[in-house]
Parts: structure tokens; sequence; C-alpha cells
């Protein structure tokens, strides 16, 4: 009969406490990077943005701020929530992520300007993507003009690109609901349509689908009153 040898129990428990312990360092490693990617991801997304709309800043086809205090006091807000997700991000990450761009998009319904609005009067080739980019510009005067950026040290008026994307790209909401509802198109690369980001679902609708398809899009986005409300606004966002 063999001698029971105590000190060799504890050495080989000690030993399978070391594997287990370095298995389950490899699995936390494992996920914590897989964690930063996604948050990554989001960054790299749009999930530093904003969404101001038409009503909160401008008169219905106007690109003049109808209350600049009270525009004012929404783009300081905006910034705010995007300057706390990016902290946000650099805490968890424990890495500060250079930012390109801070982007300024107008948008609009696909509504026509009627021949006898008063901006028709003295610019009668006037439309949606003049409206949406002048409306981006308007804002950022303001920033420039009130120095909105100078208590973020993340952002810089250099960074700021205005654009006006007219009625392309309506309120992401409705088109998820085409596709789902009127297309029967429920997952994209096997993703569920509703856990696809915004960019994601552009880039498939603009490879997949012809320009009357597209069109069909766009007037369903903007078939009553409380979508094309909904579609007309400002999104800030940020370029990584």
């Amino acid at each position: 009969m063999k001698n029971y040898d105590p000190f060799r129990s504890i050495f080989d428990l000690s030993f399978a406490l070391v594997l287990v312990f370095i298995f389950i360092s490899a699995i936390y490693m494992r996920i914590s990077k897989k964690y930063e990617g996604i948050i990554q991801q989001n960054m790299f997304r749009n999930k530093t943005q904003y969404v101001i709309s038409e009503e909160d800043l401008f008169n219905y086809g106007e690109y003049r701020f109808k209350d600049k205090k009270k525009a004012e006091l929404m783009i300081n807000q905006a910034f705010e929530s995007i300057n706390k997700q990016v902290l946000e991000y650099e805490k968890i990450t424990k890495k500060k992520k250079p930012i390109k761009n801070i982007l300024i998009i107008g948008h609009t319904d696909n509504r026509p300007f009627a021949k006898s609005s008063q901006i028709k009067q003295y610019r009668f080739d006037y439309d949606n993507w003049n409206l949406s980019l002048d409306r981006a510009k308007e804002i950022v005067n303001l920033i420039i003009e009130k120095n909105l950026l100078d208590k973020y040290p993340n952002f810089n008026e250099i960074m700021i690109l205005p654009a006006g994307k007219s009625f392309l790209f309506p309120n992401i909401e409705f088109v998820r609901d085409y596709l789902i509802n009127v297309k029967g198109i429920k997952s994209i690369d096997n993703q569920n349509v509703y856990s696809l980001f915004e960019d994601e679902i552009w880039n498939y609708i603009l490879i997949n689908f012809s320009k009357e398809q597209i069109n069909e899009l766009i007037e369903y986005c903007n078939n009553t009153n409380e979508k094309r409300i909904k579609n007309r606004r400002i999104q800030i966002r940020l370029e990584i």
C-alpha cells in the first residue's frame, strides 16, 4: 500500500487552481477585447451623434434660426451629450480616440418648395438641397461665433464639416419599417435589421436597390405629415 502524501495532494490542487485561474483570465481577456471592439465599432458608426428636430431651430422652409438663444442652448446640449459618450469610451477602453471630423448634416422631407414661398421670390432655383446645406452652415456659423467648442478638449472648430443631404436619407426608423413590412427584408447578412447600424442599412440599400426602388422607399418614408416632421432634422455626429 502506497503512503499518503498530503503535500503532493496540496501541490496537485494548487497546480489545478493555477490552471483554472489562467483559463478564466484568458476568457476574461477575450471577452474584454471583444467588448472593447464592440464599443469601438459603435463609436465608428452612429452612436456618437445627436439629432435636433427642425421645429426646435427653424421655421418651416427657412434656414435662419427662429430663436438664436434657444438654438445656442440646443447645440450646447448636443455637444455635451456627444462629449459624454466620448469620455465614456475613453474611460472603458483607456484609449484616446482621435476625431477626424464633426459632421453637421441637414435633412429635409421630399416635398418641393412652393413657388409662392418667400425664398423663391429671389432664388427661383432654391430647393431642399440648398435648404439642408444652408441650415447646416447656419449652425456652423453659430458654433464659431459663440465659441461653443472651447470647453471641450476633444473638439475643435477645424473638425467641423457642414453637409446637406436634402431628402435622400430619411429617418432610419421609417427605413427599417419599409424594409421589414413592405419588402419583407427582416435580416441583412444574417443580422436582424433592427440590430444593424444606420450606415450598414444604407450601404445595403445603395448597393442592392435600383433608383426606382430608392424613390419608392423615400416616398414611403414621407407619406404622412408625422413622418415628414421627423425627417426634417439636423444630425450632429462624429467621424472617427
